[in-house]
């Protein structure tokens, strides 16, 4: 998401780490510091890339749904005993479709 972005407005290295730094006061010195190496490294193919705009469109969060159980035993197994999470993200594409 950060370098779709950056690629997007057509950021230079020093001002993608600005923005960061502003945005982020959070934000680790070292983990900036790797930021601004990929950025260099590869920044160049994905701005030129038509895919940073496909990169950019990332569906909209609707709903989740999750349940918490505990299976004791079944036909084929006697004794279970262990917990289990289930978990259901809905999301809309750009499109409007809806997707679970």
């Amino acid at each position: 998401y950060t370098y779709s972005t950056a690629a997007r407005n057509n950021l230079s290295t020093e001002e993608l780490v600005t923005t960061l730094g502003n945005a982020v006061s959070a934000l680790p010195k070292h983990a900036v510091q790797v930021i601004r190496h990929v950025w260099n490294e590869q920044g160049k193919s994905i701005s030129v890339s038509e895919d940073a705009r496909n990169m950019a469109t990332v569906g909209q969060f609707v709903d989740i749904k999750w349940k918490l159980g505990v299976a004791m035993s079944s036909d084929t197994c006697r004794s279970l005993k262990y917990p289990y999470v289930t978990v259901t993200l809905k999301v809309a594409d750009p499109s409007g479709q809806i997707t679970d």
